[in-house]
């Protein structure tokens, strides 16, 4: 997974049955690695979602 991560090979459904949380998990896997967010940025980037 880490892999697939590292080089931005994560699969992406179109479908979208949570948009507001998979559209911030989208951004987060597709980013650049020196564009990720740290572990507590994620966990404030999801939180918001159910915010």
């Amino acid at each position: 997974m880490r892999t697939a991560i590292a080089h931005r090979a994560v699969p992406m459904s179109t479908s979208m049955p949570w948009p507001a949380l998979q559209a911030r998990l989208r951004y987060v896997l597709l980013a650049a690695p020196d564009d990720r967010p740290t572990a507590t940025e994620l966990t404030e980037l999801v939180e918001a979602v159910d915010g």
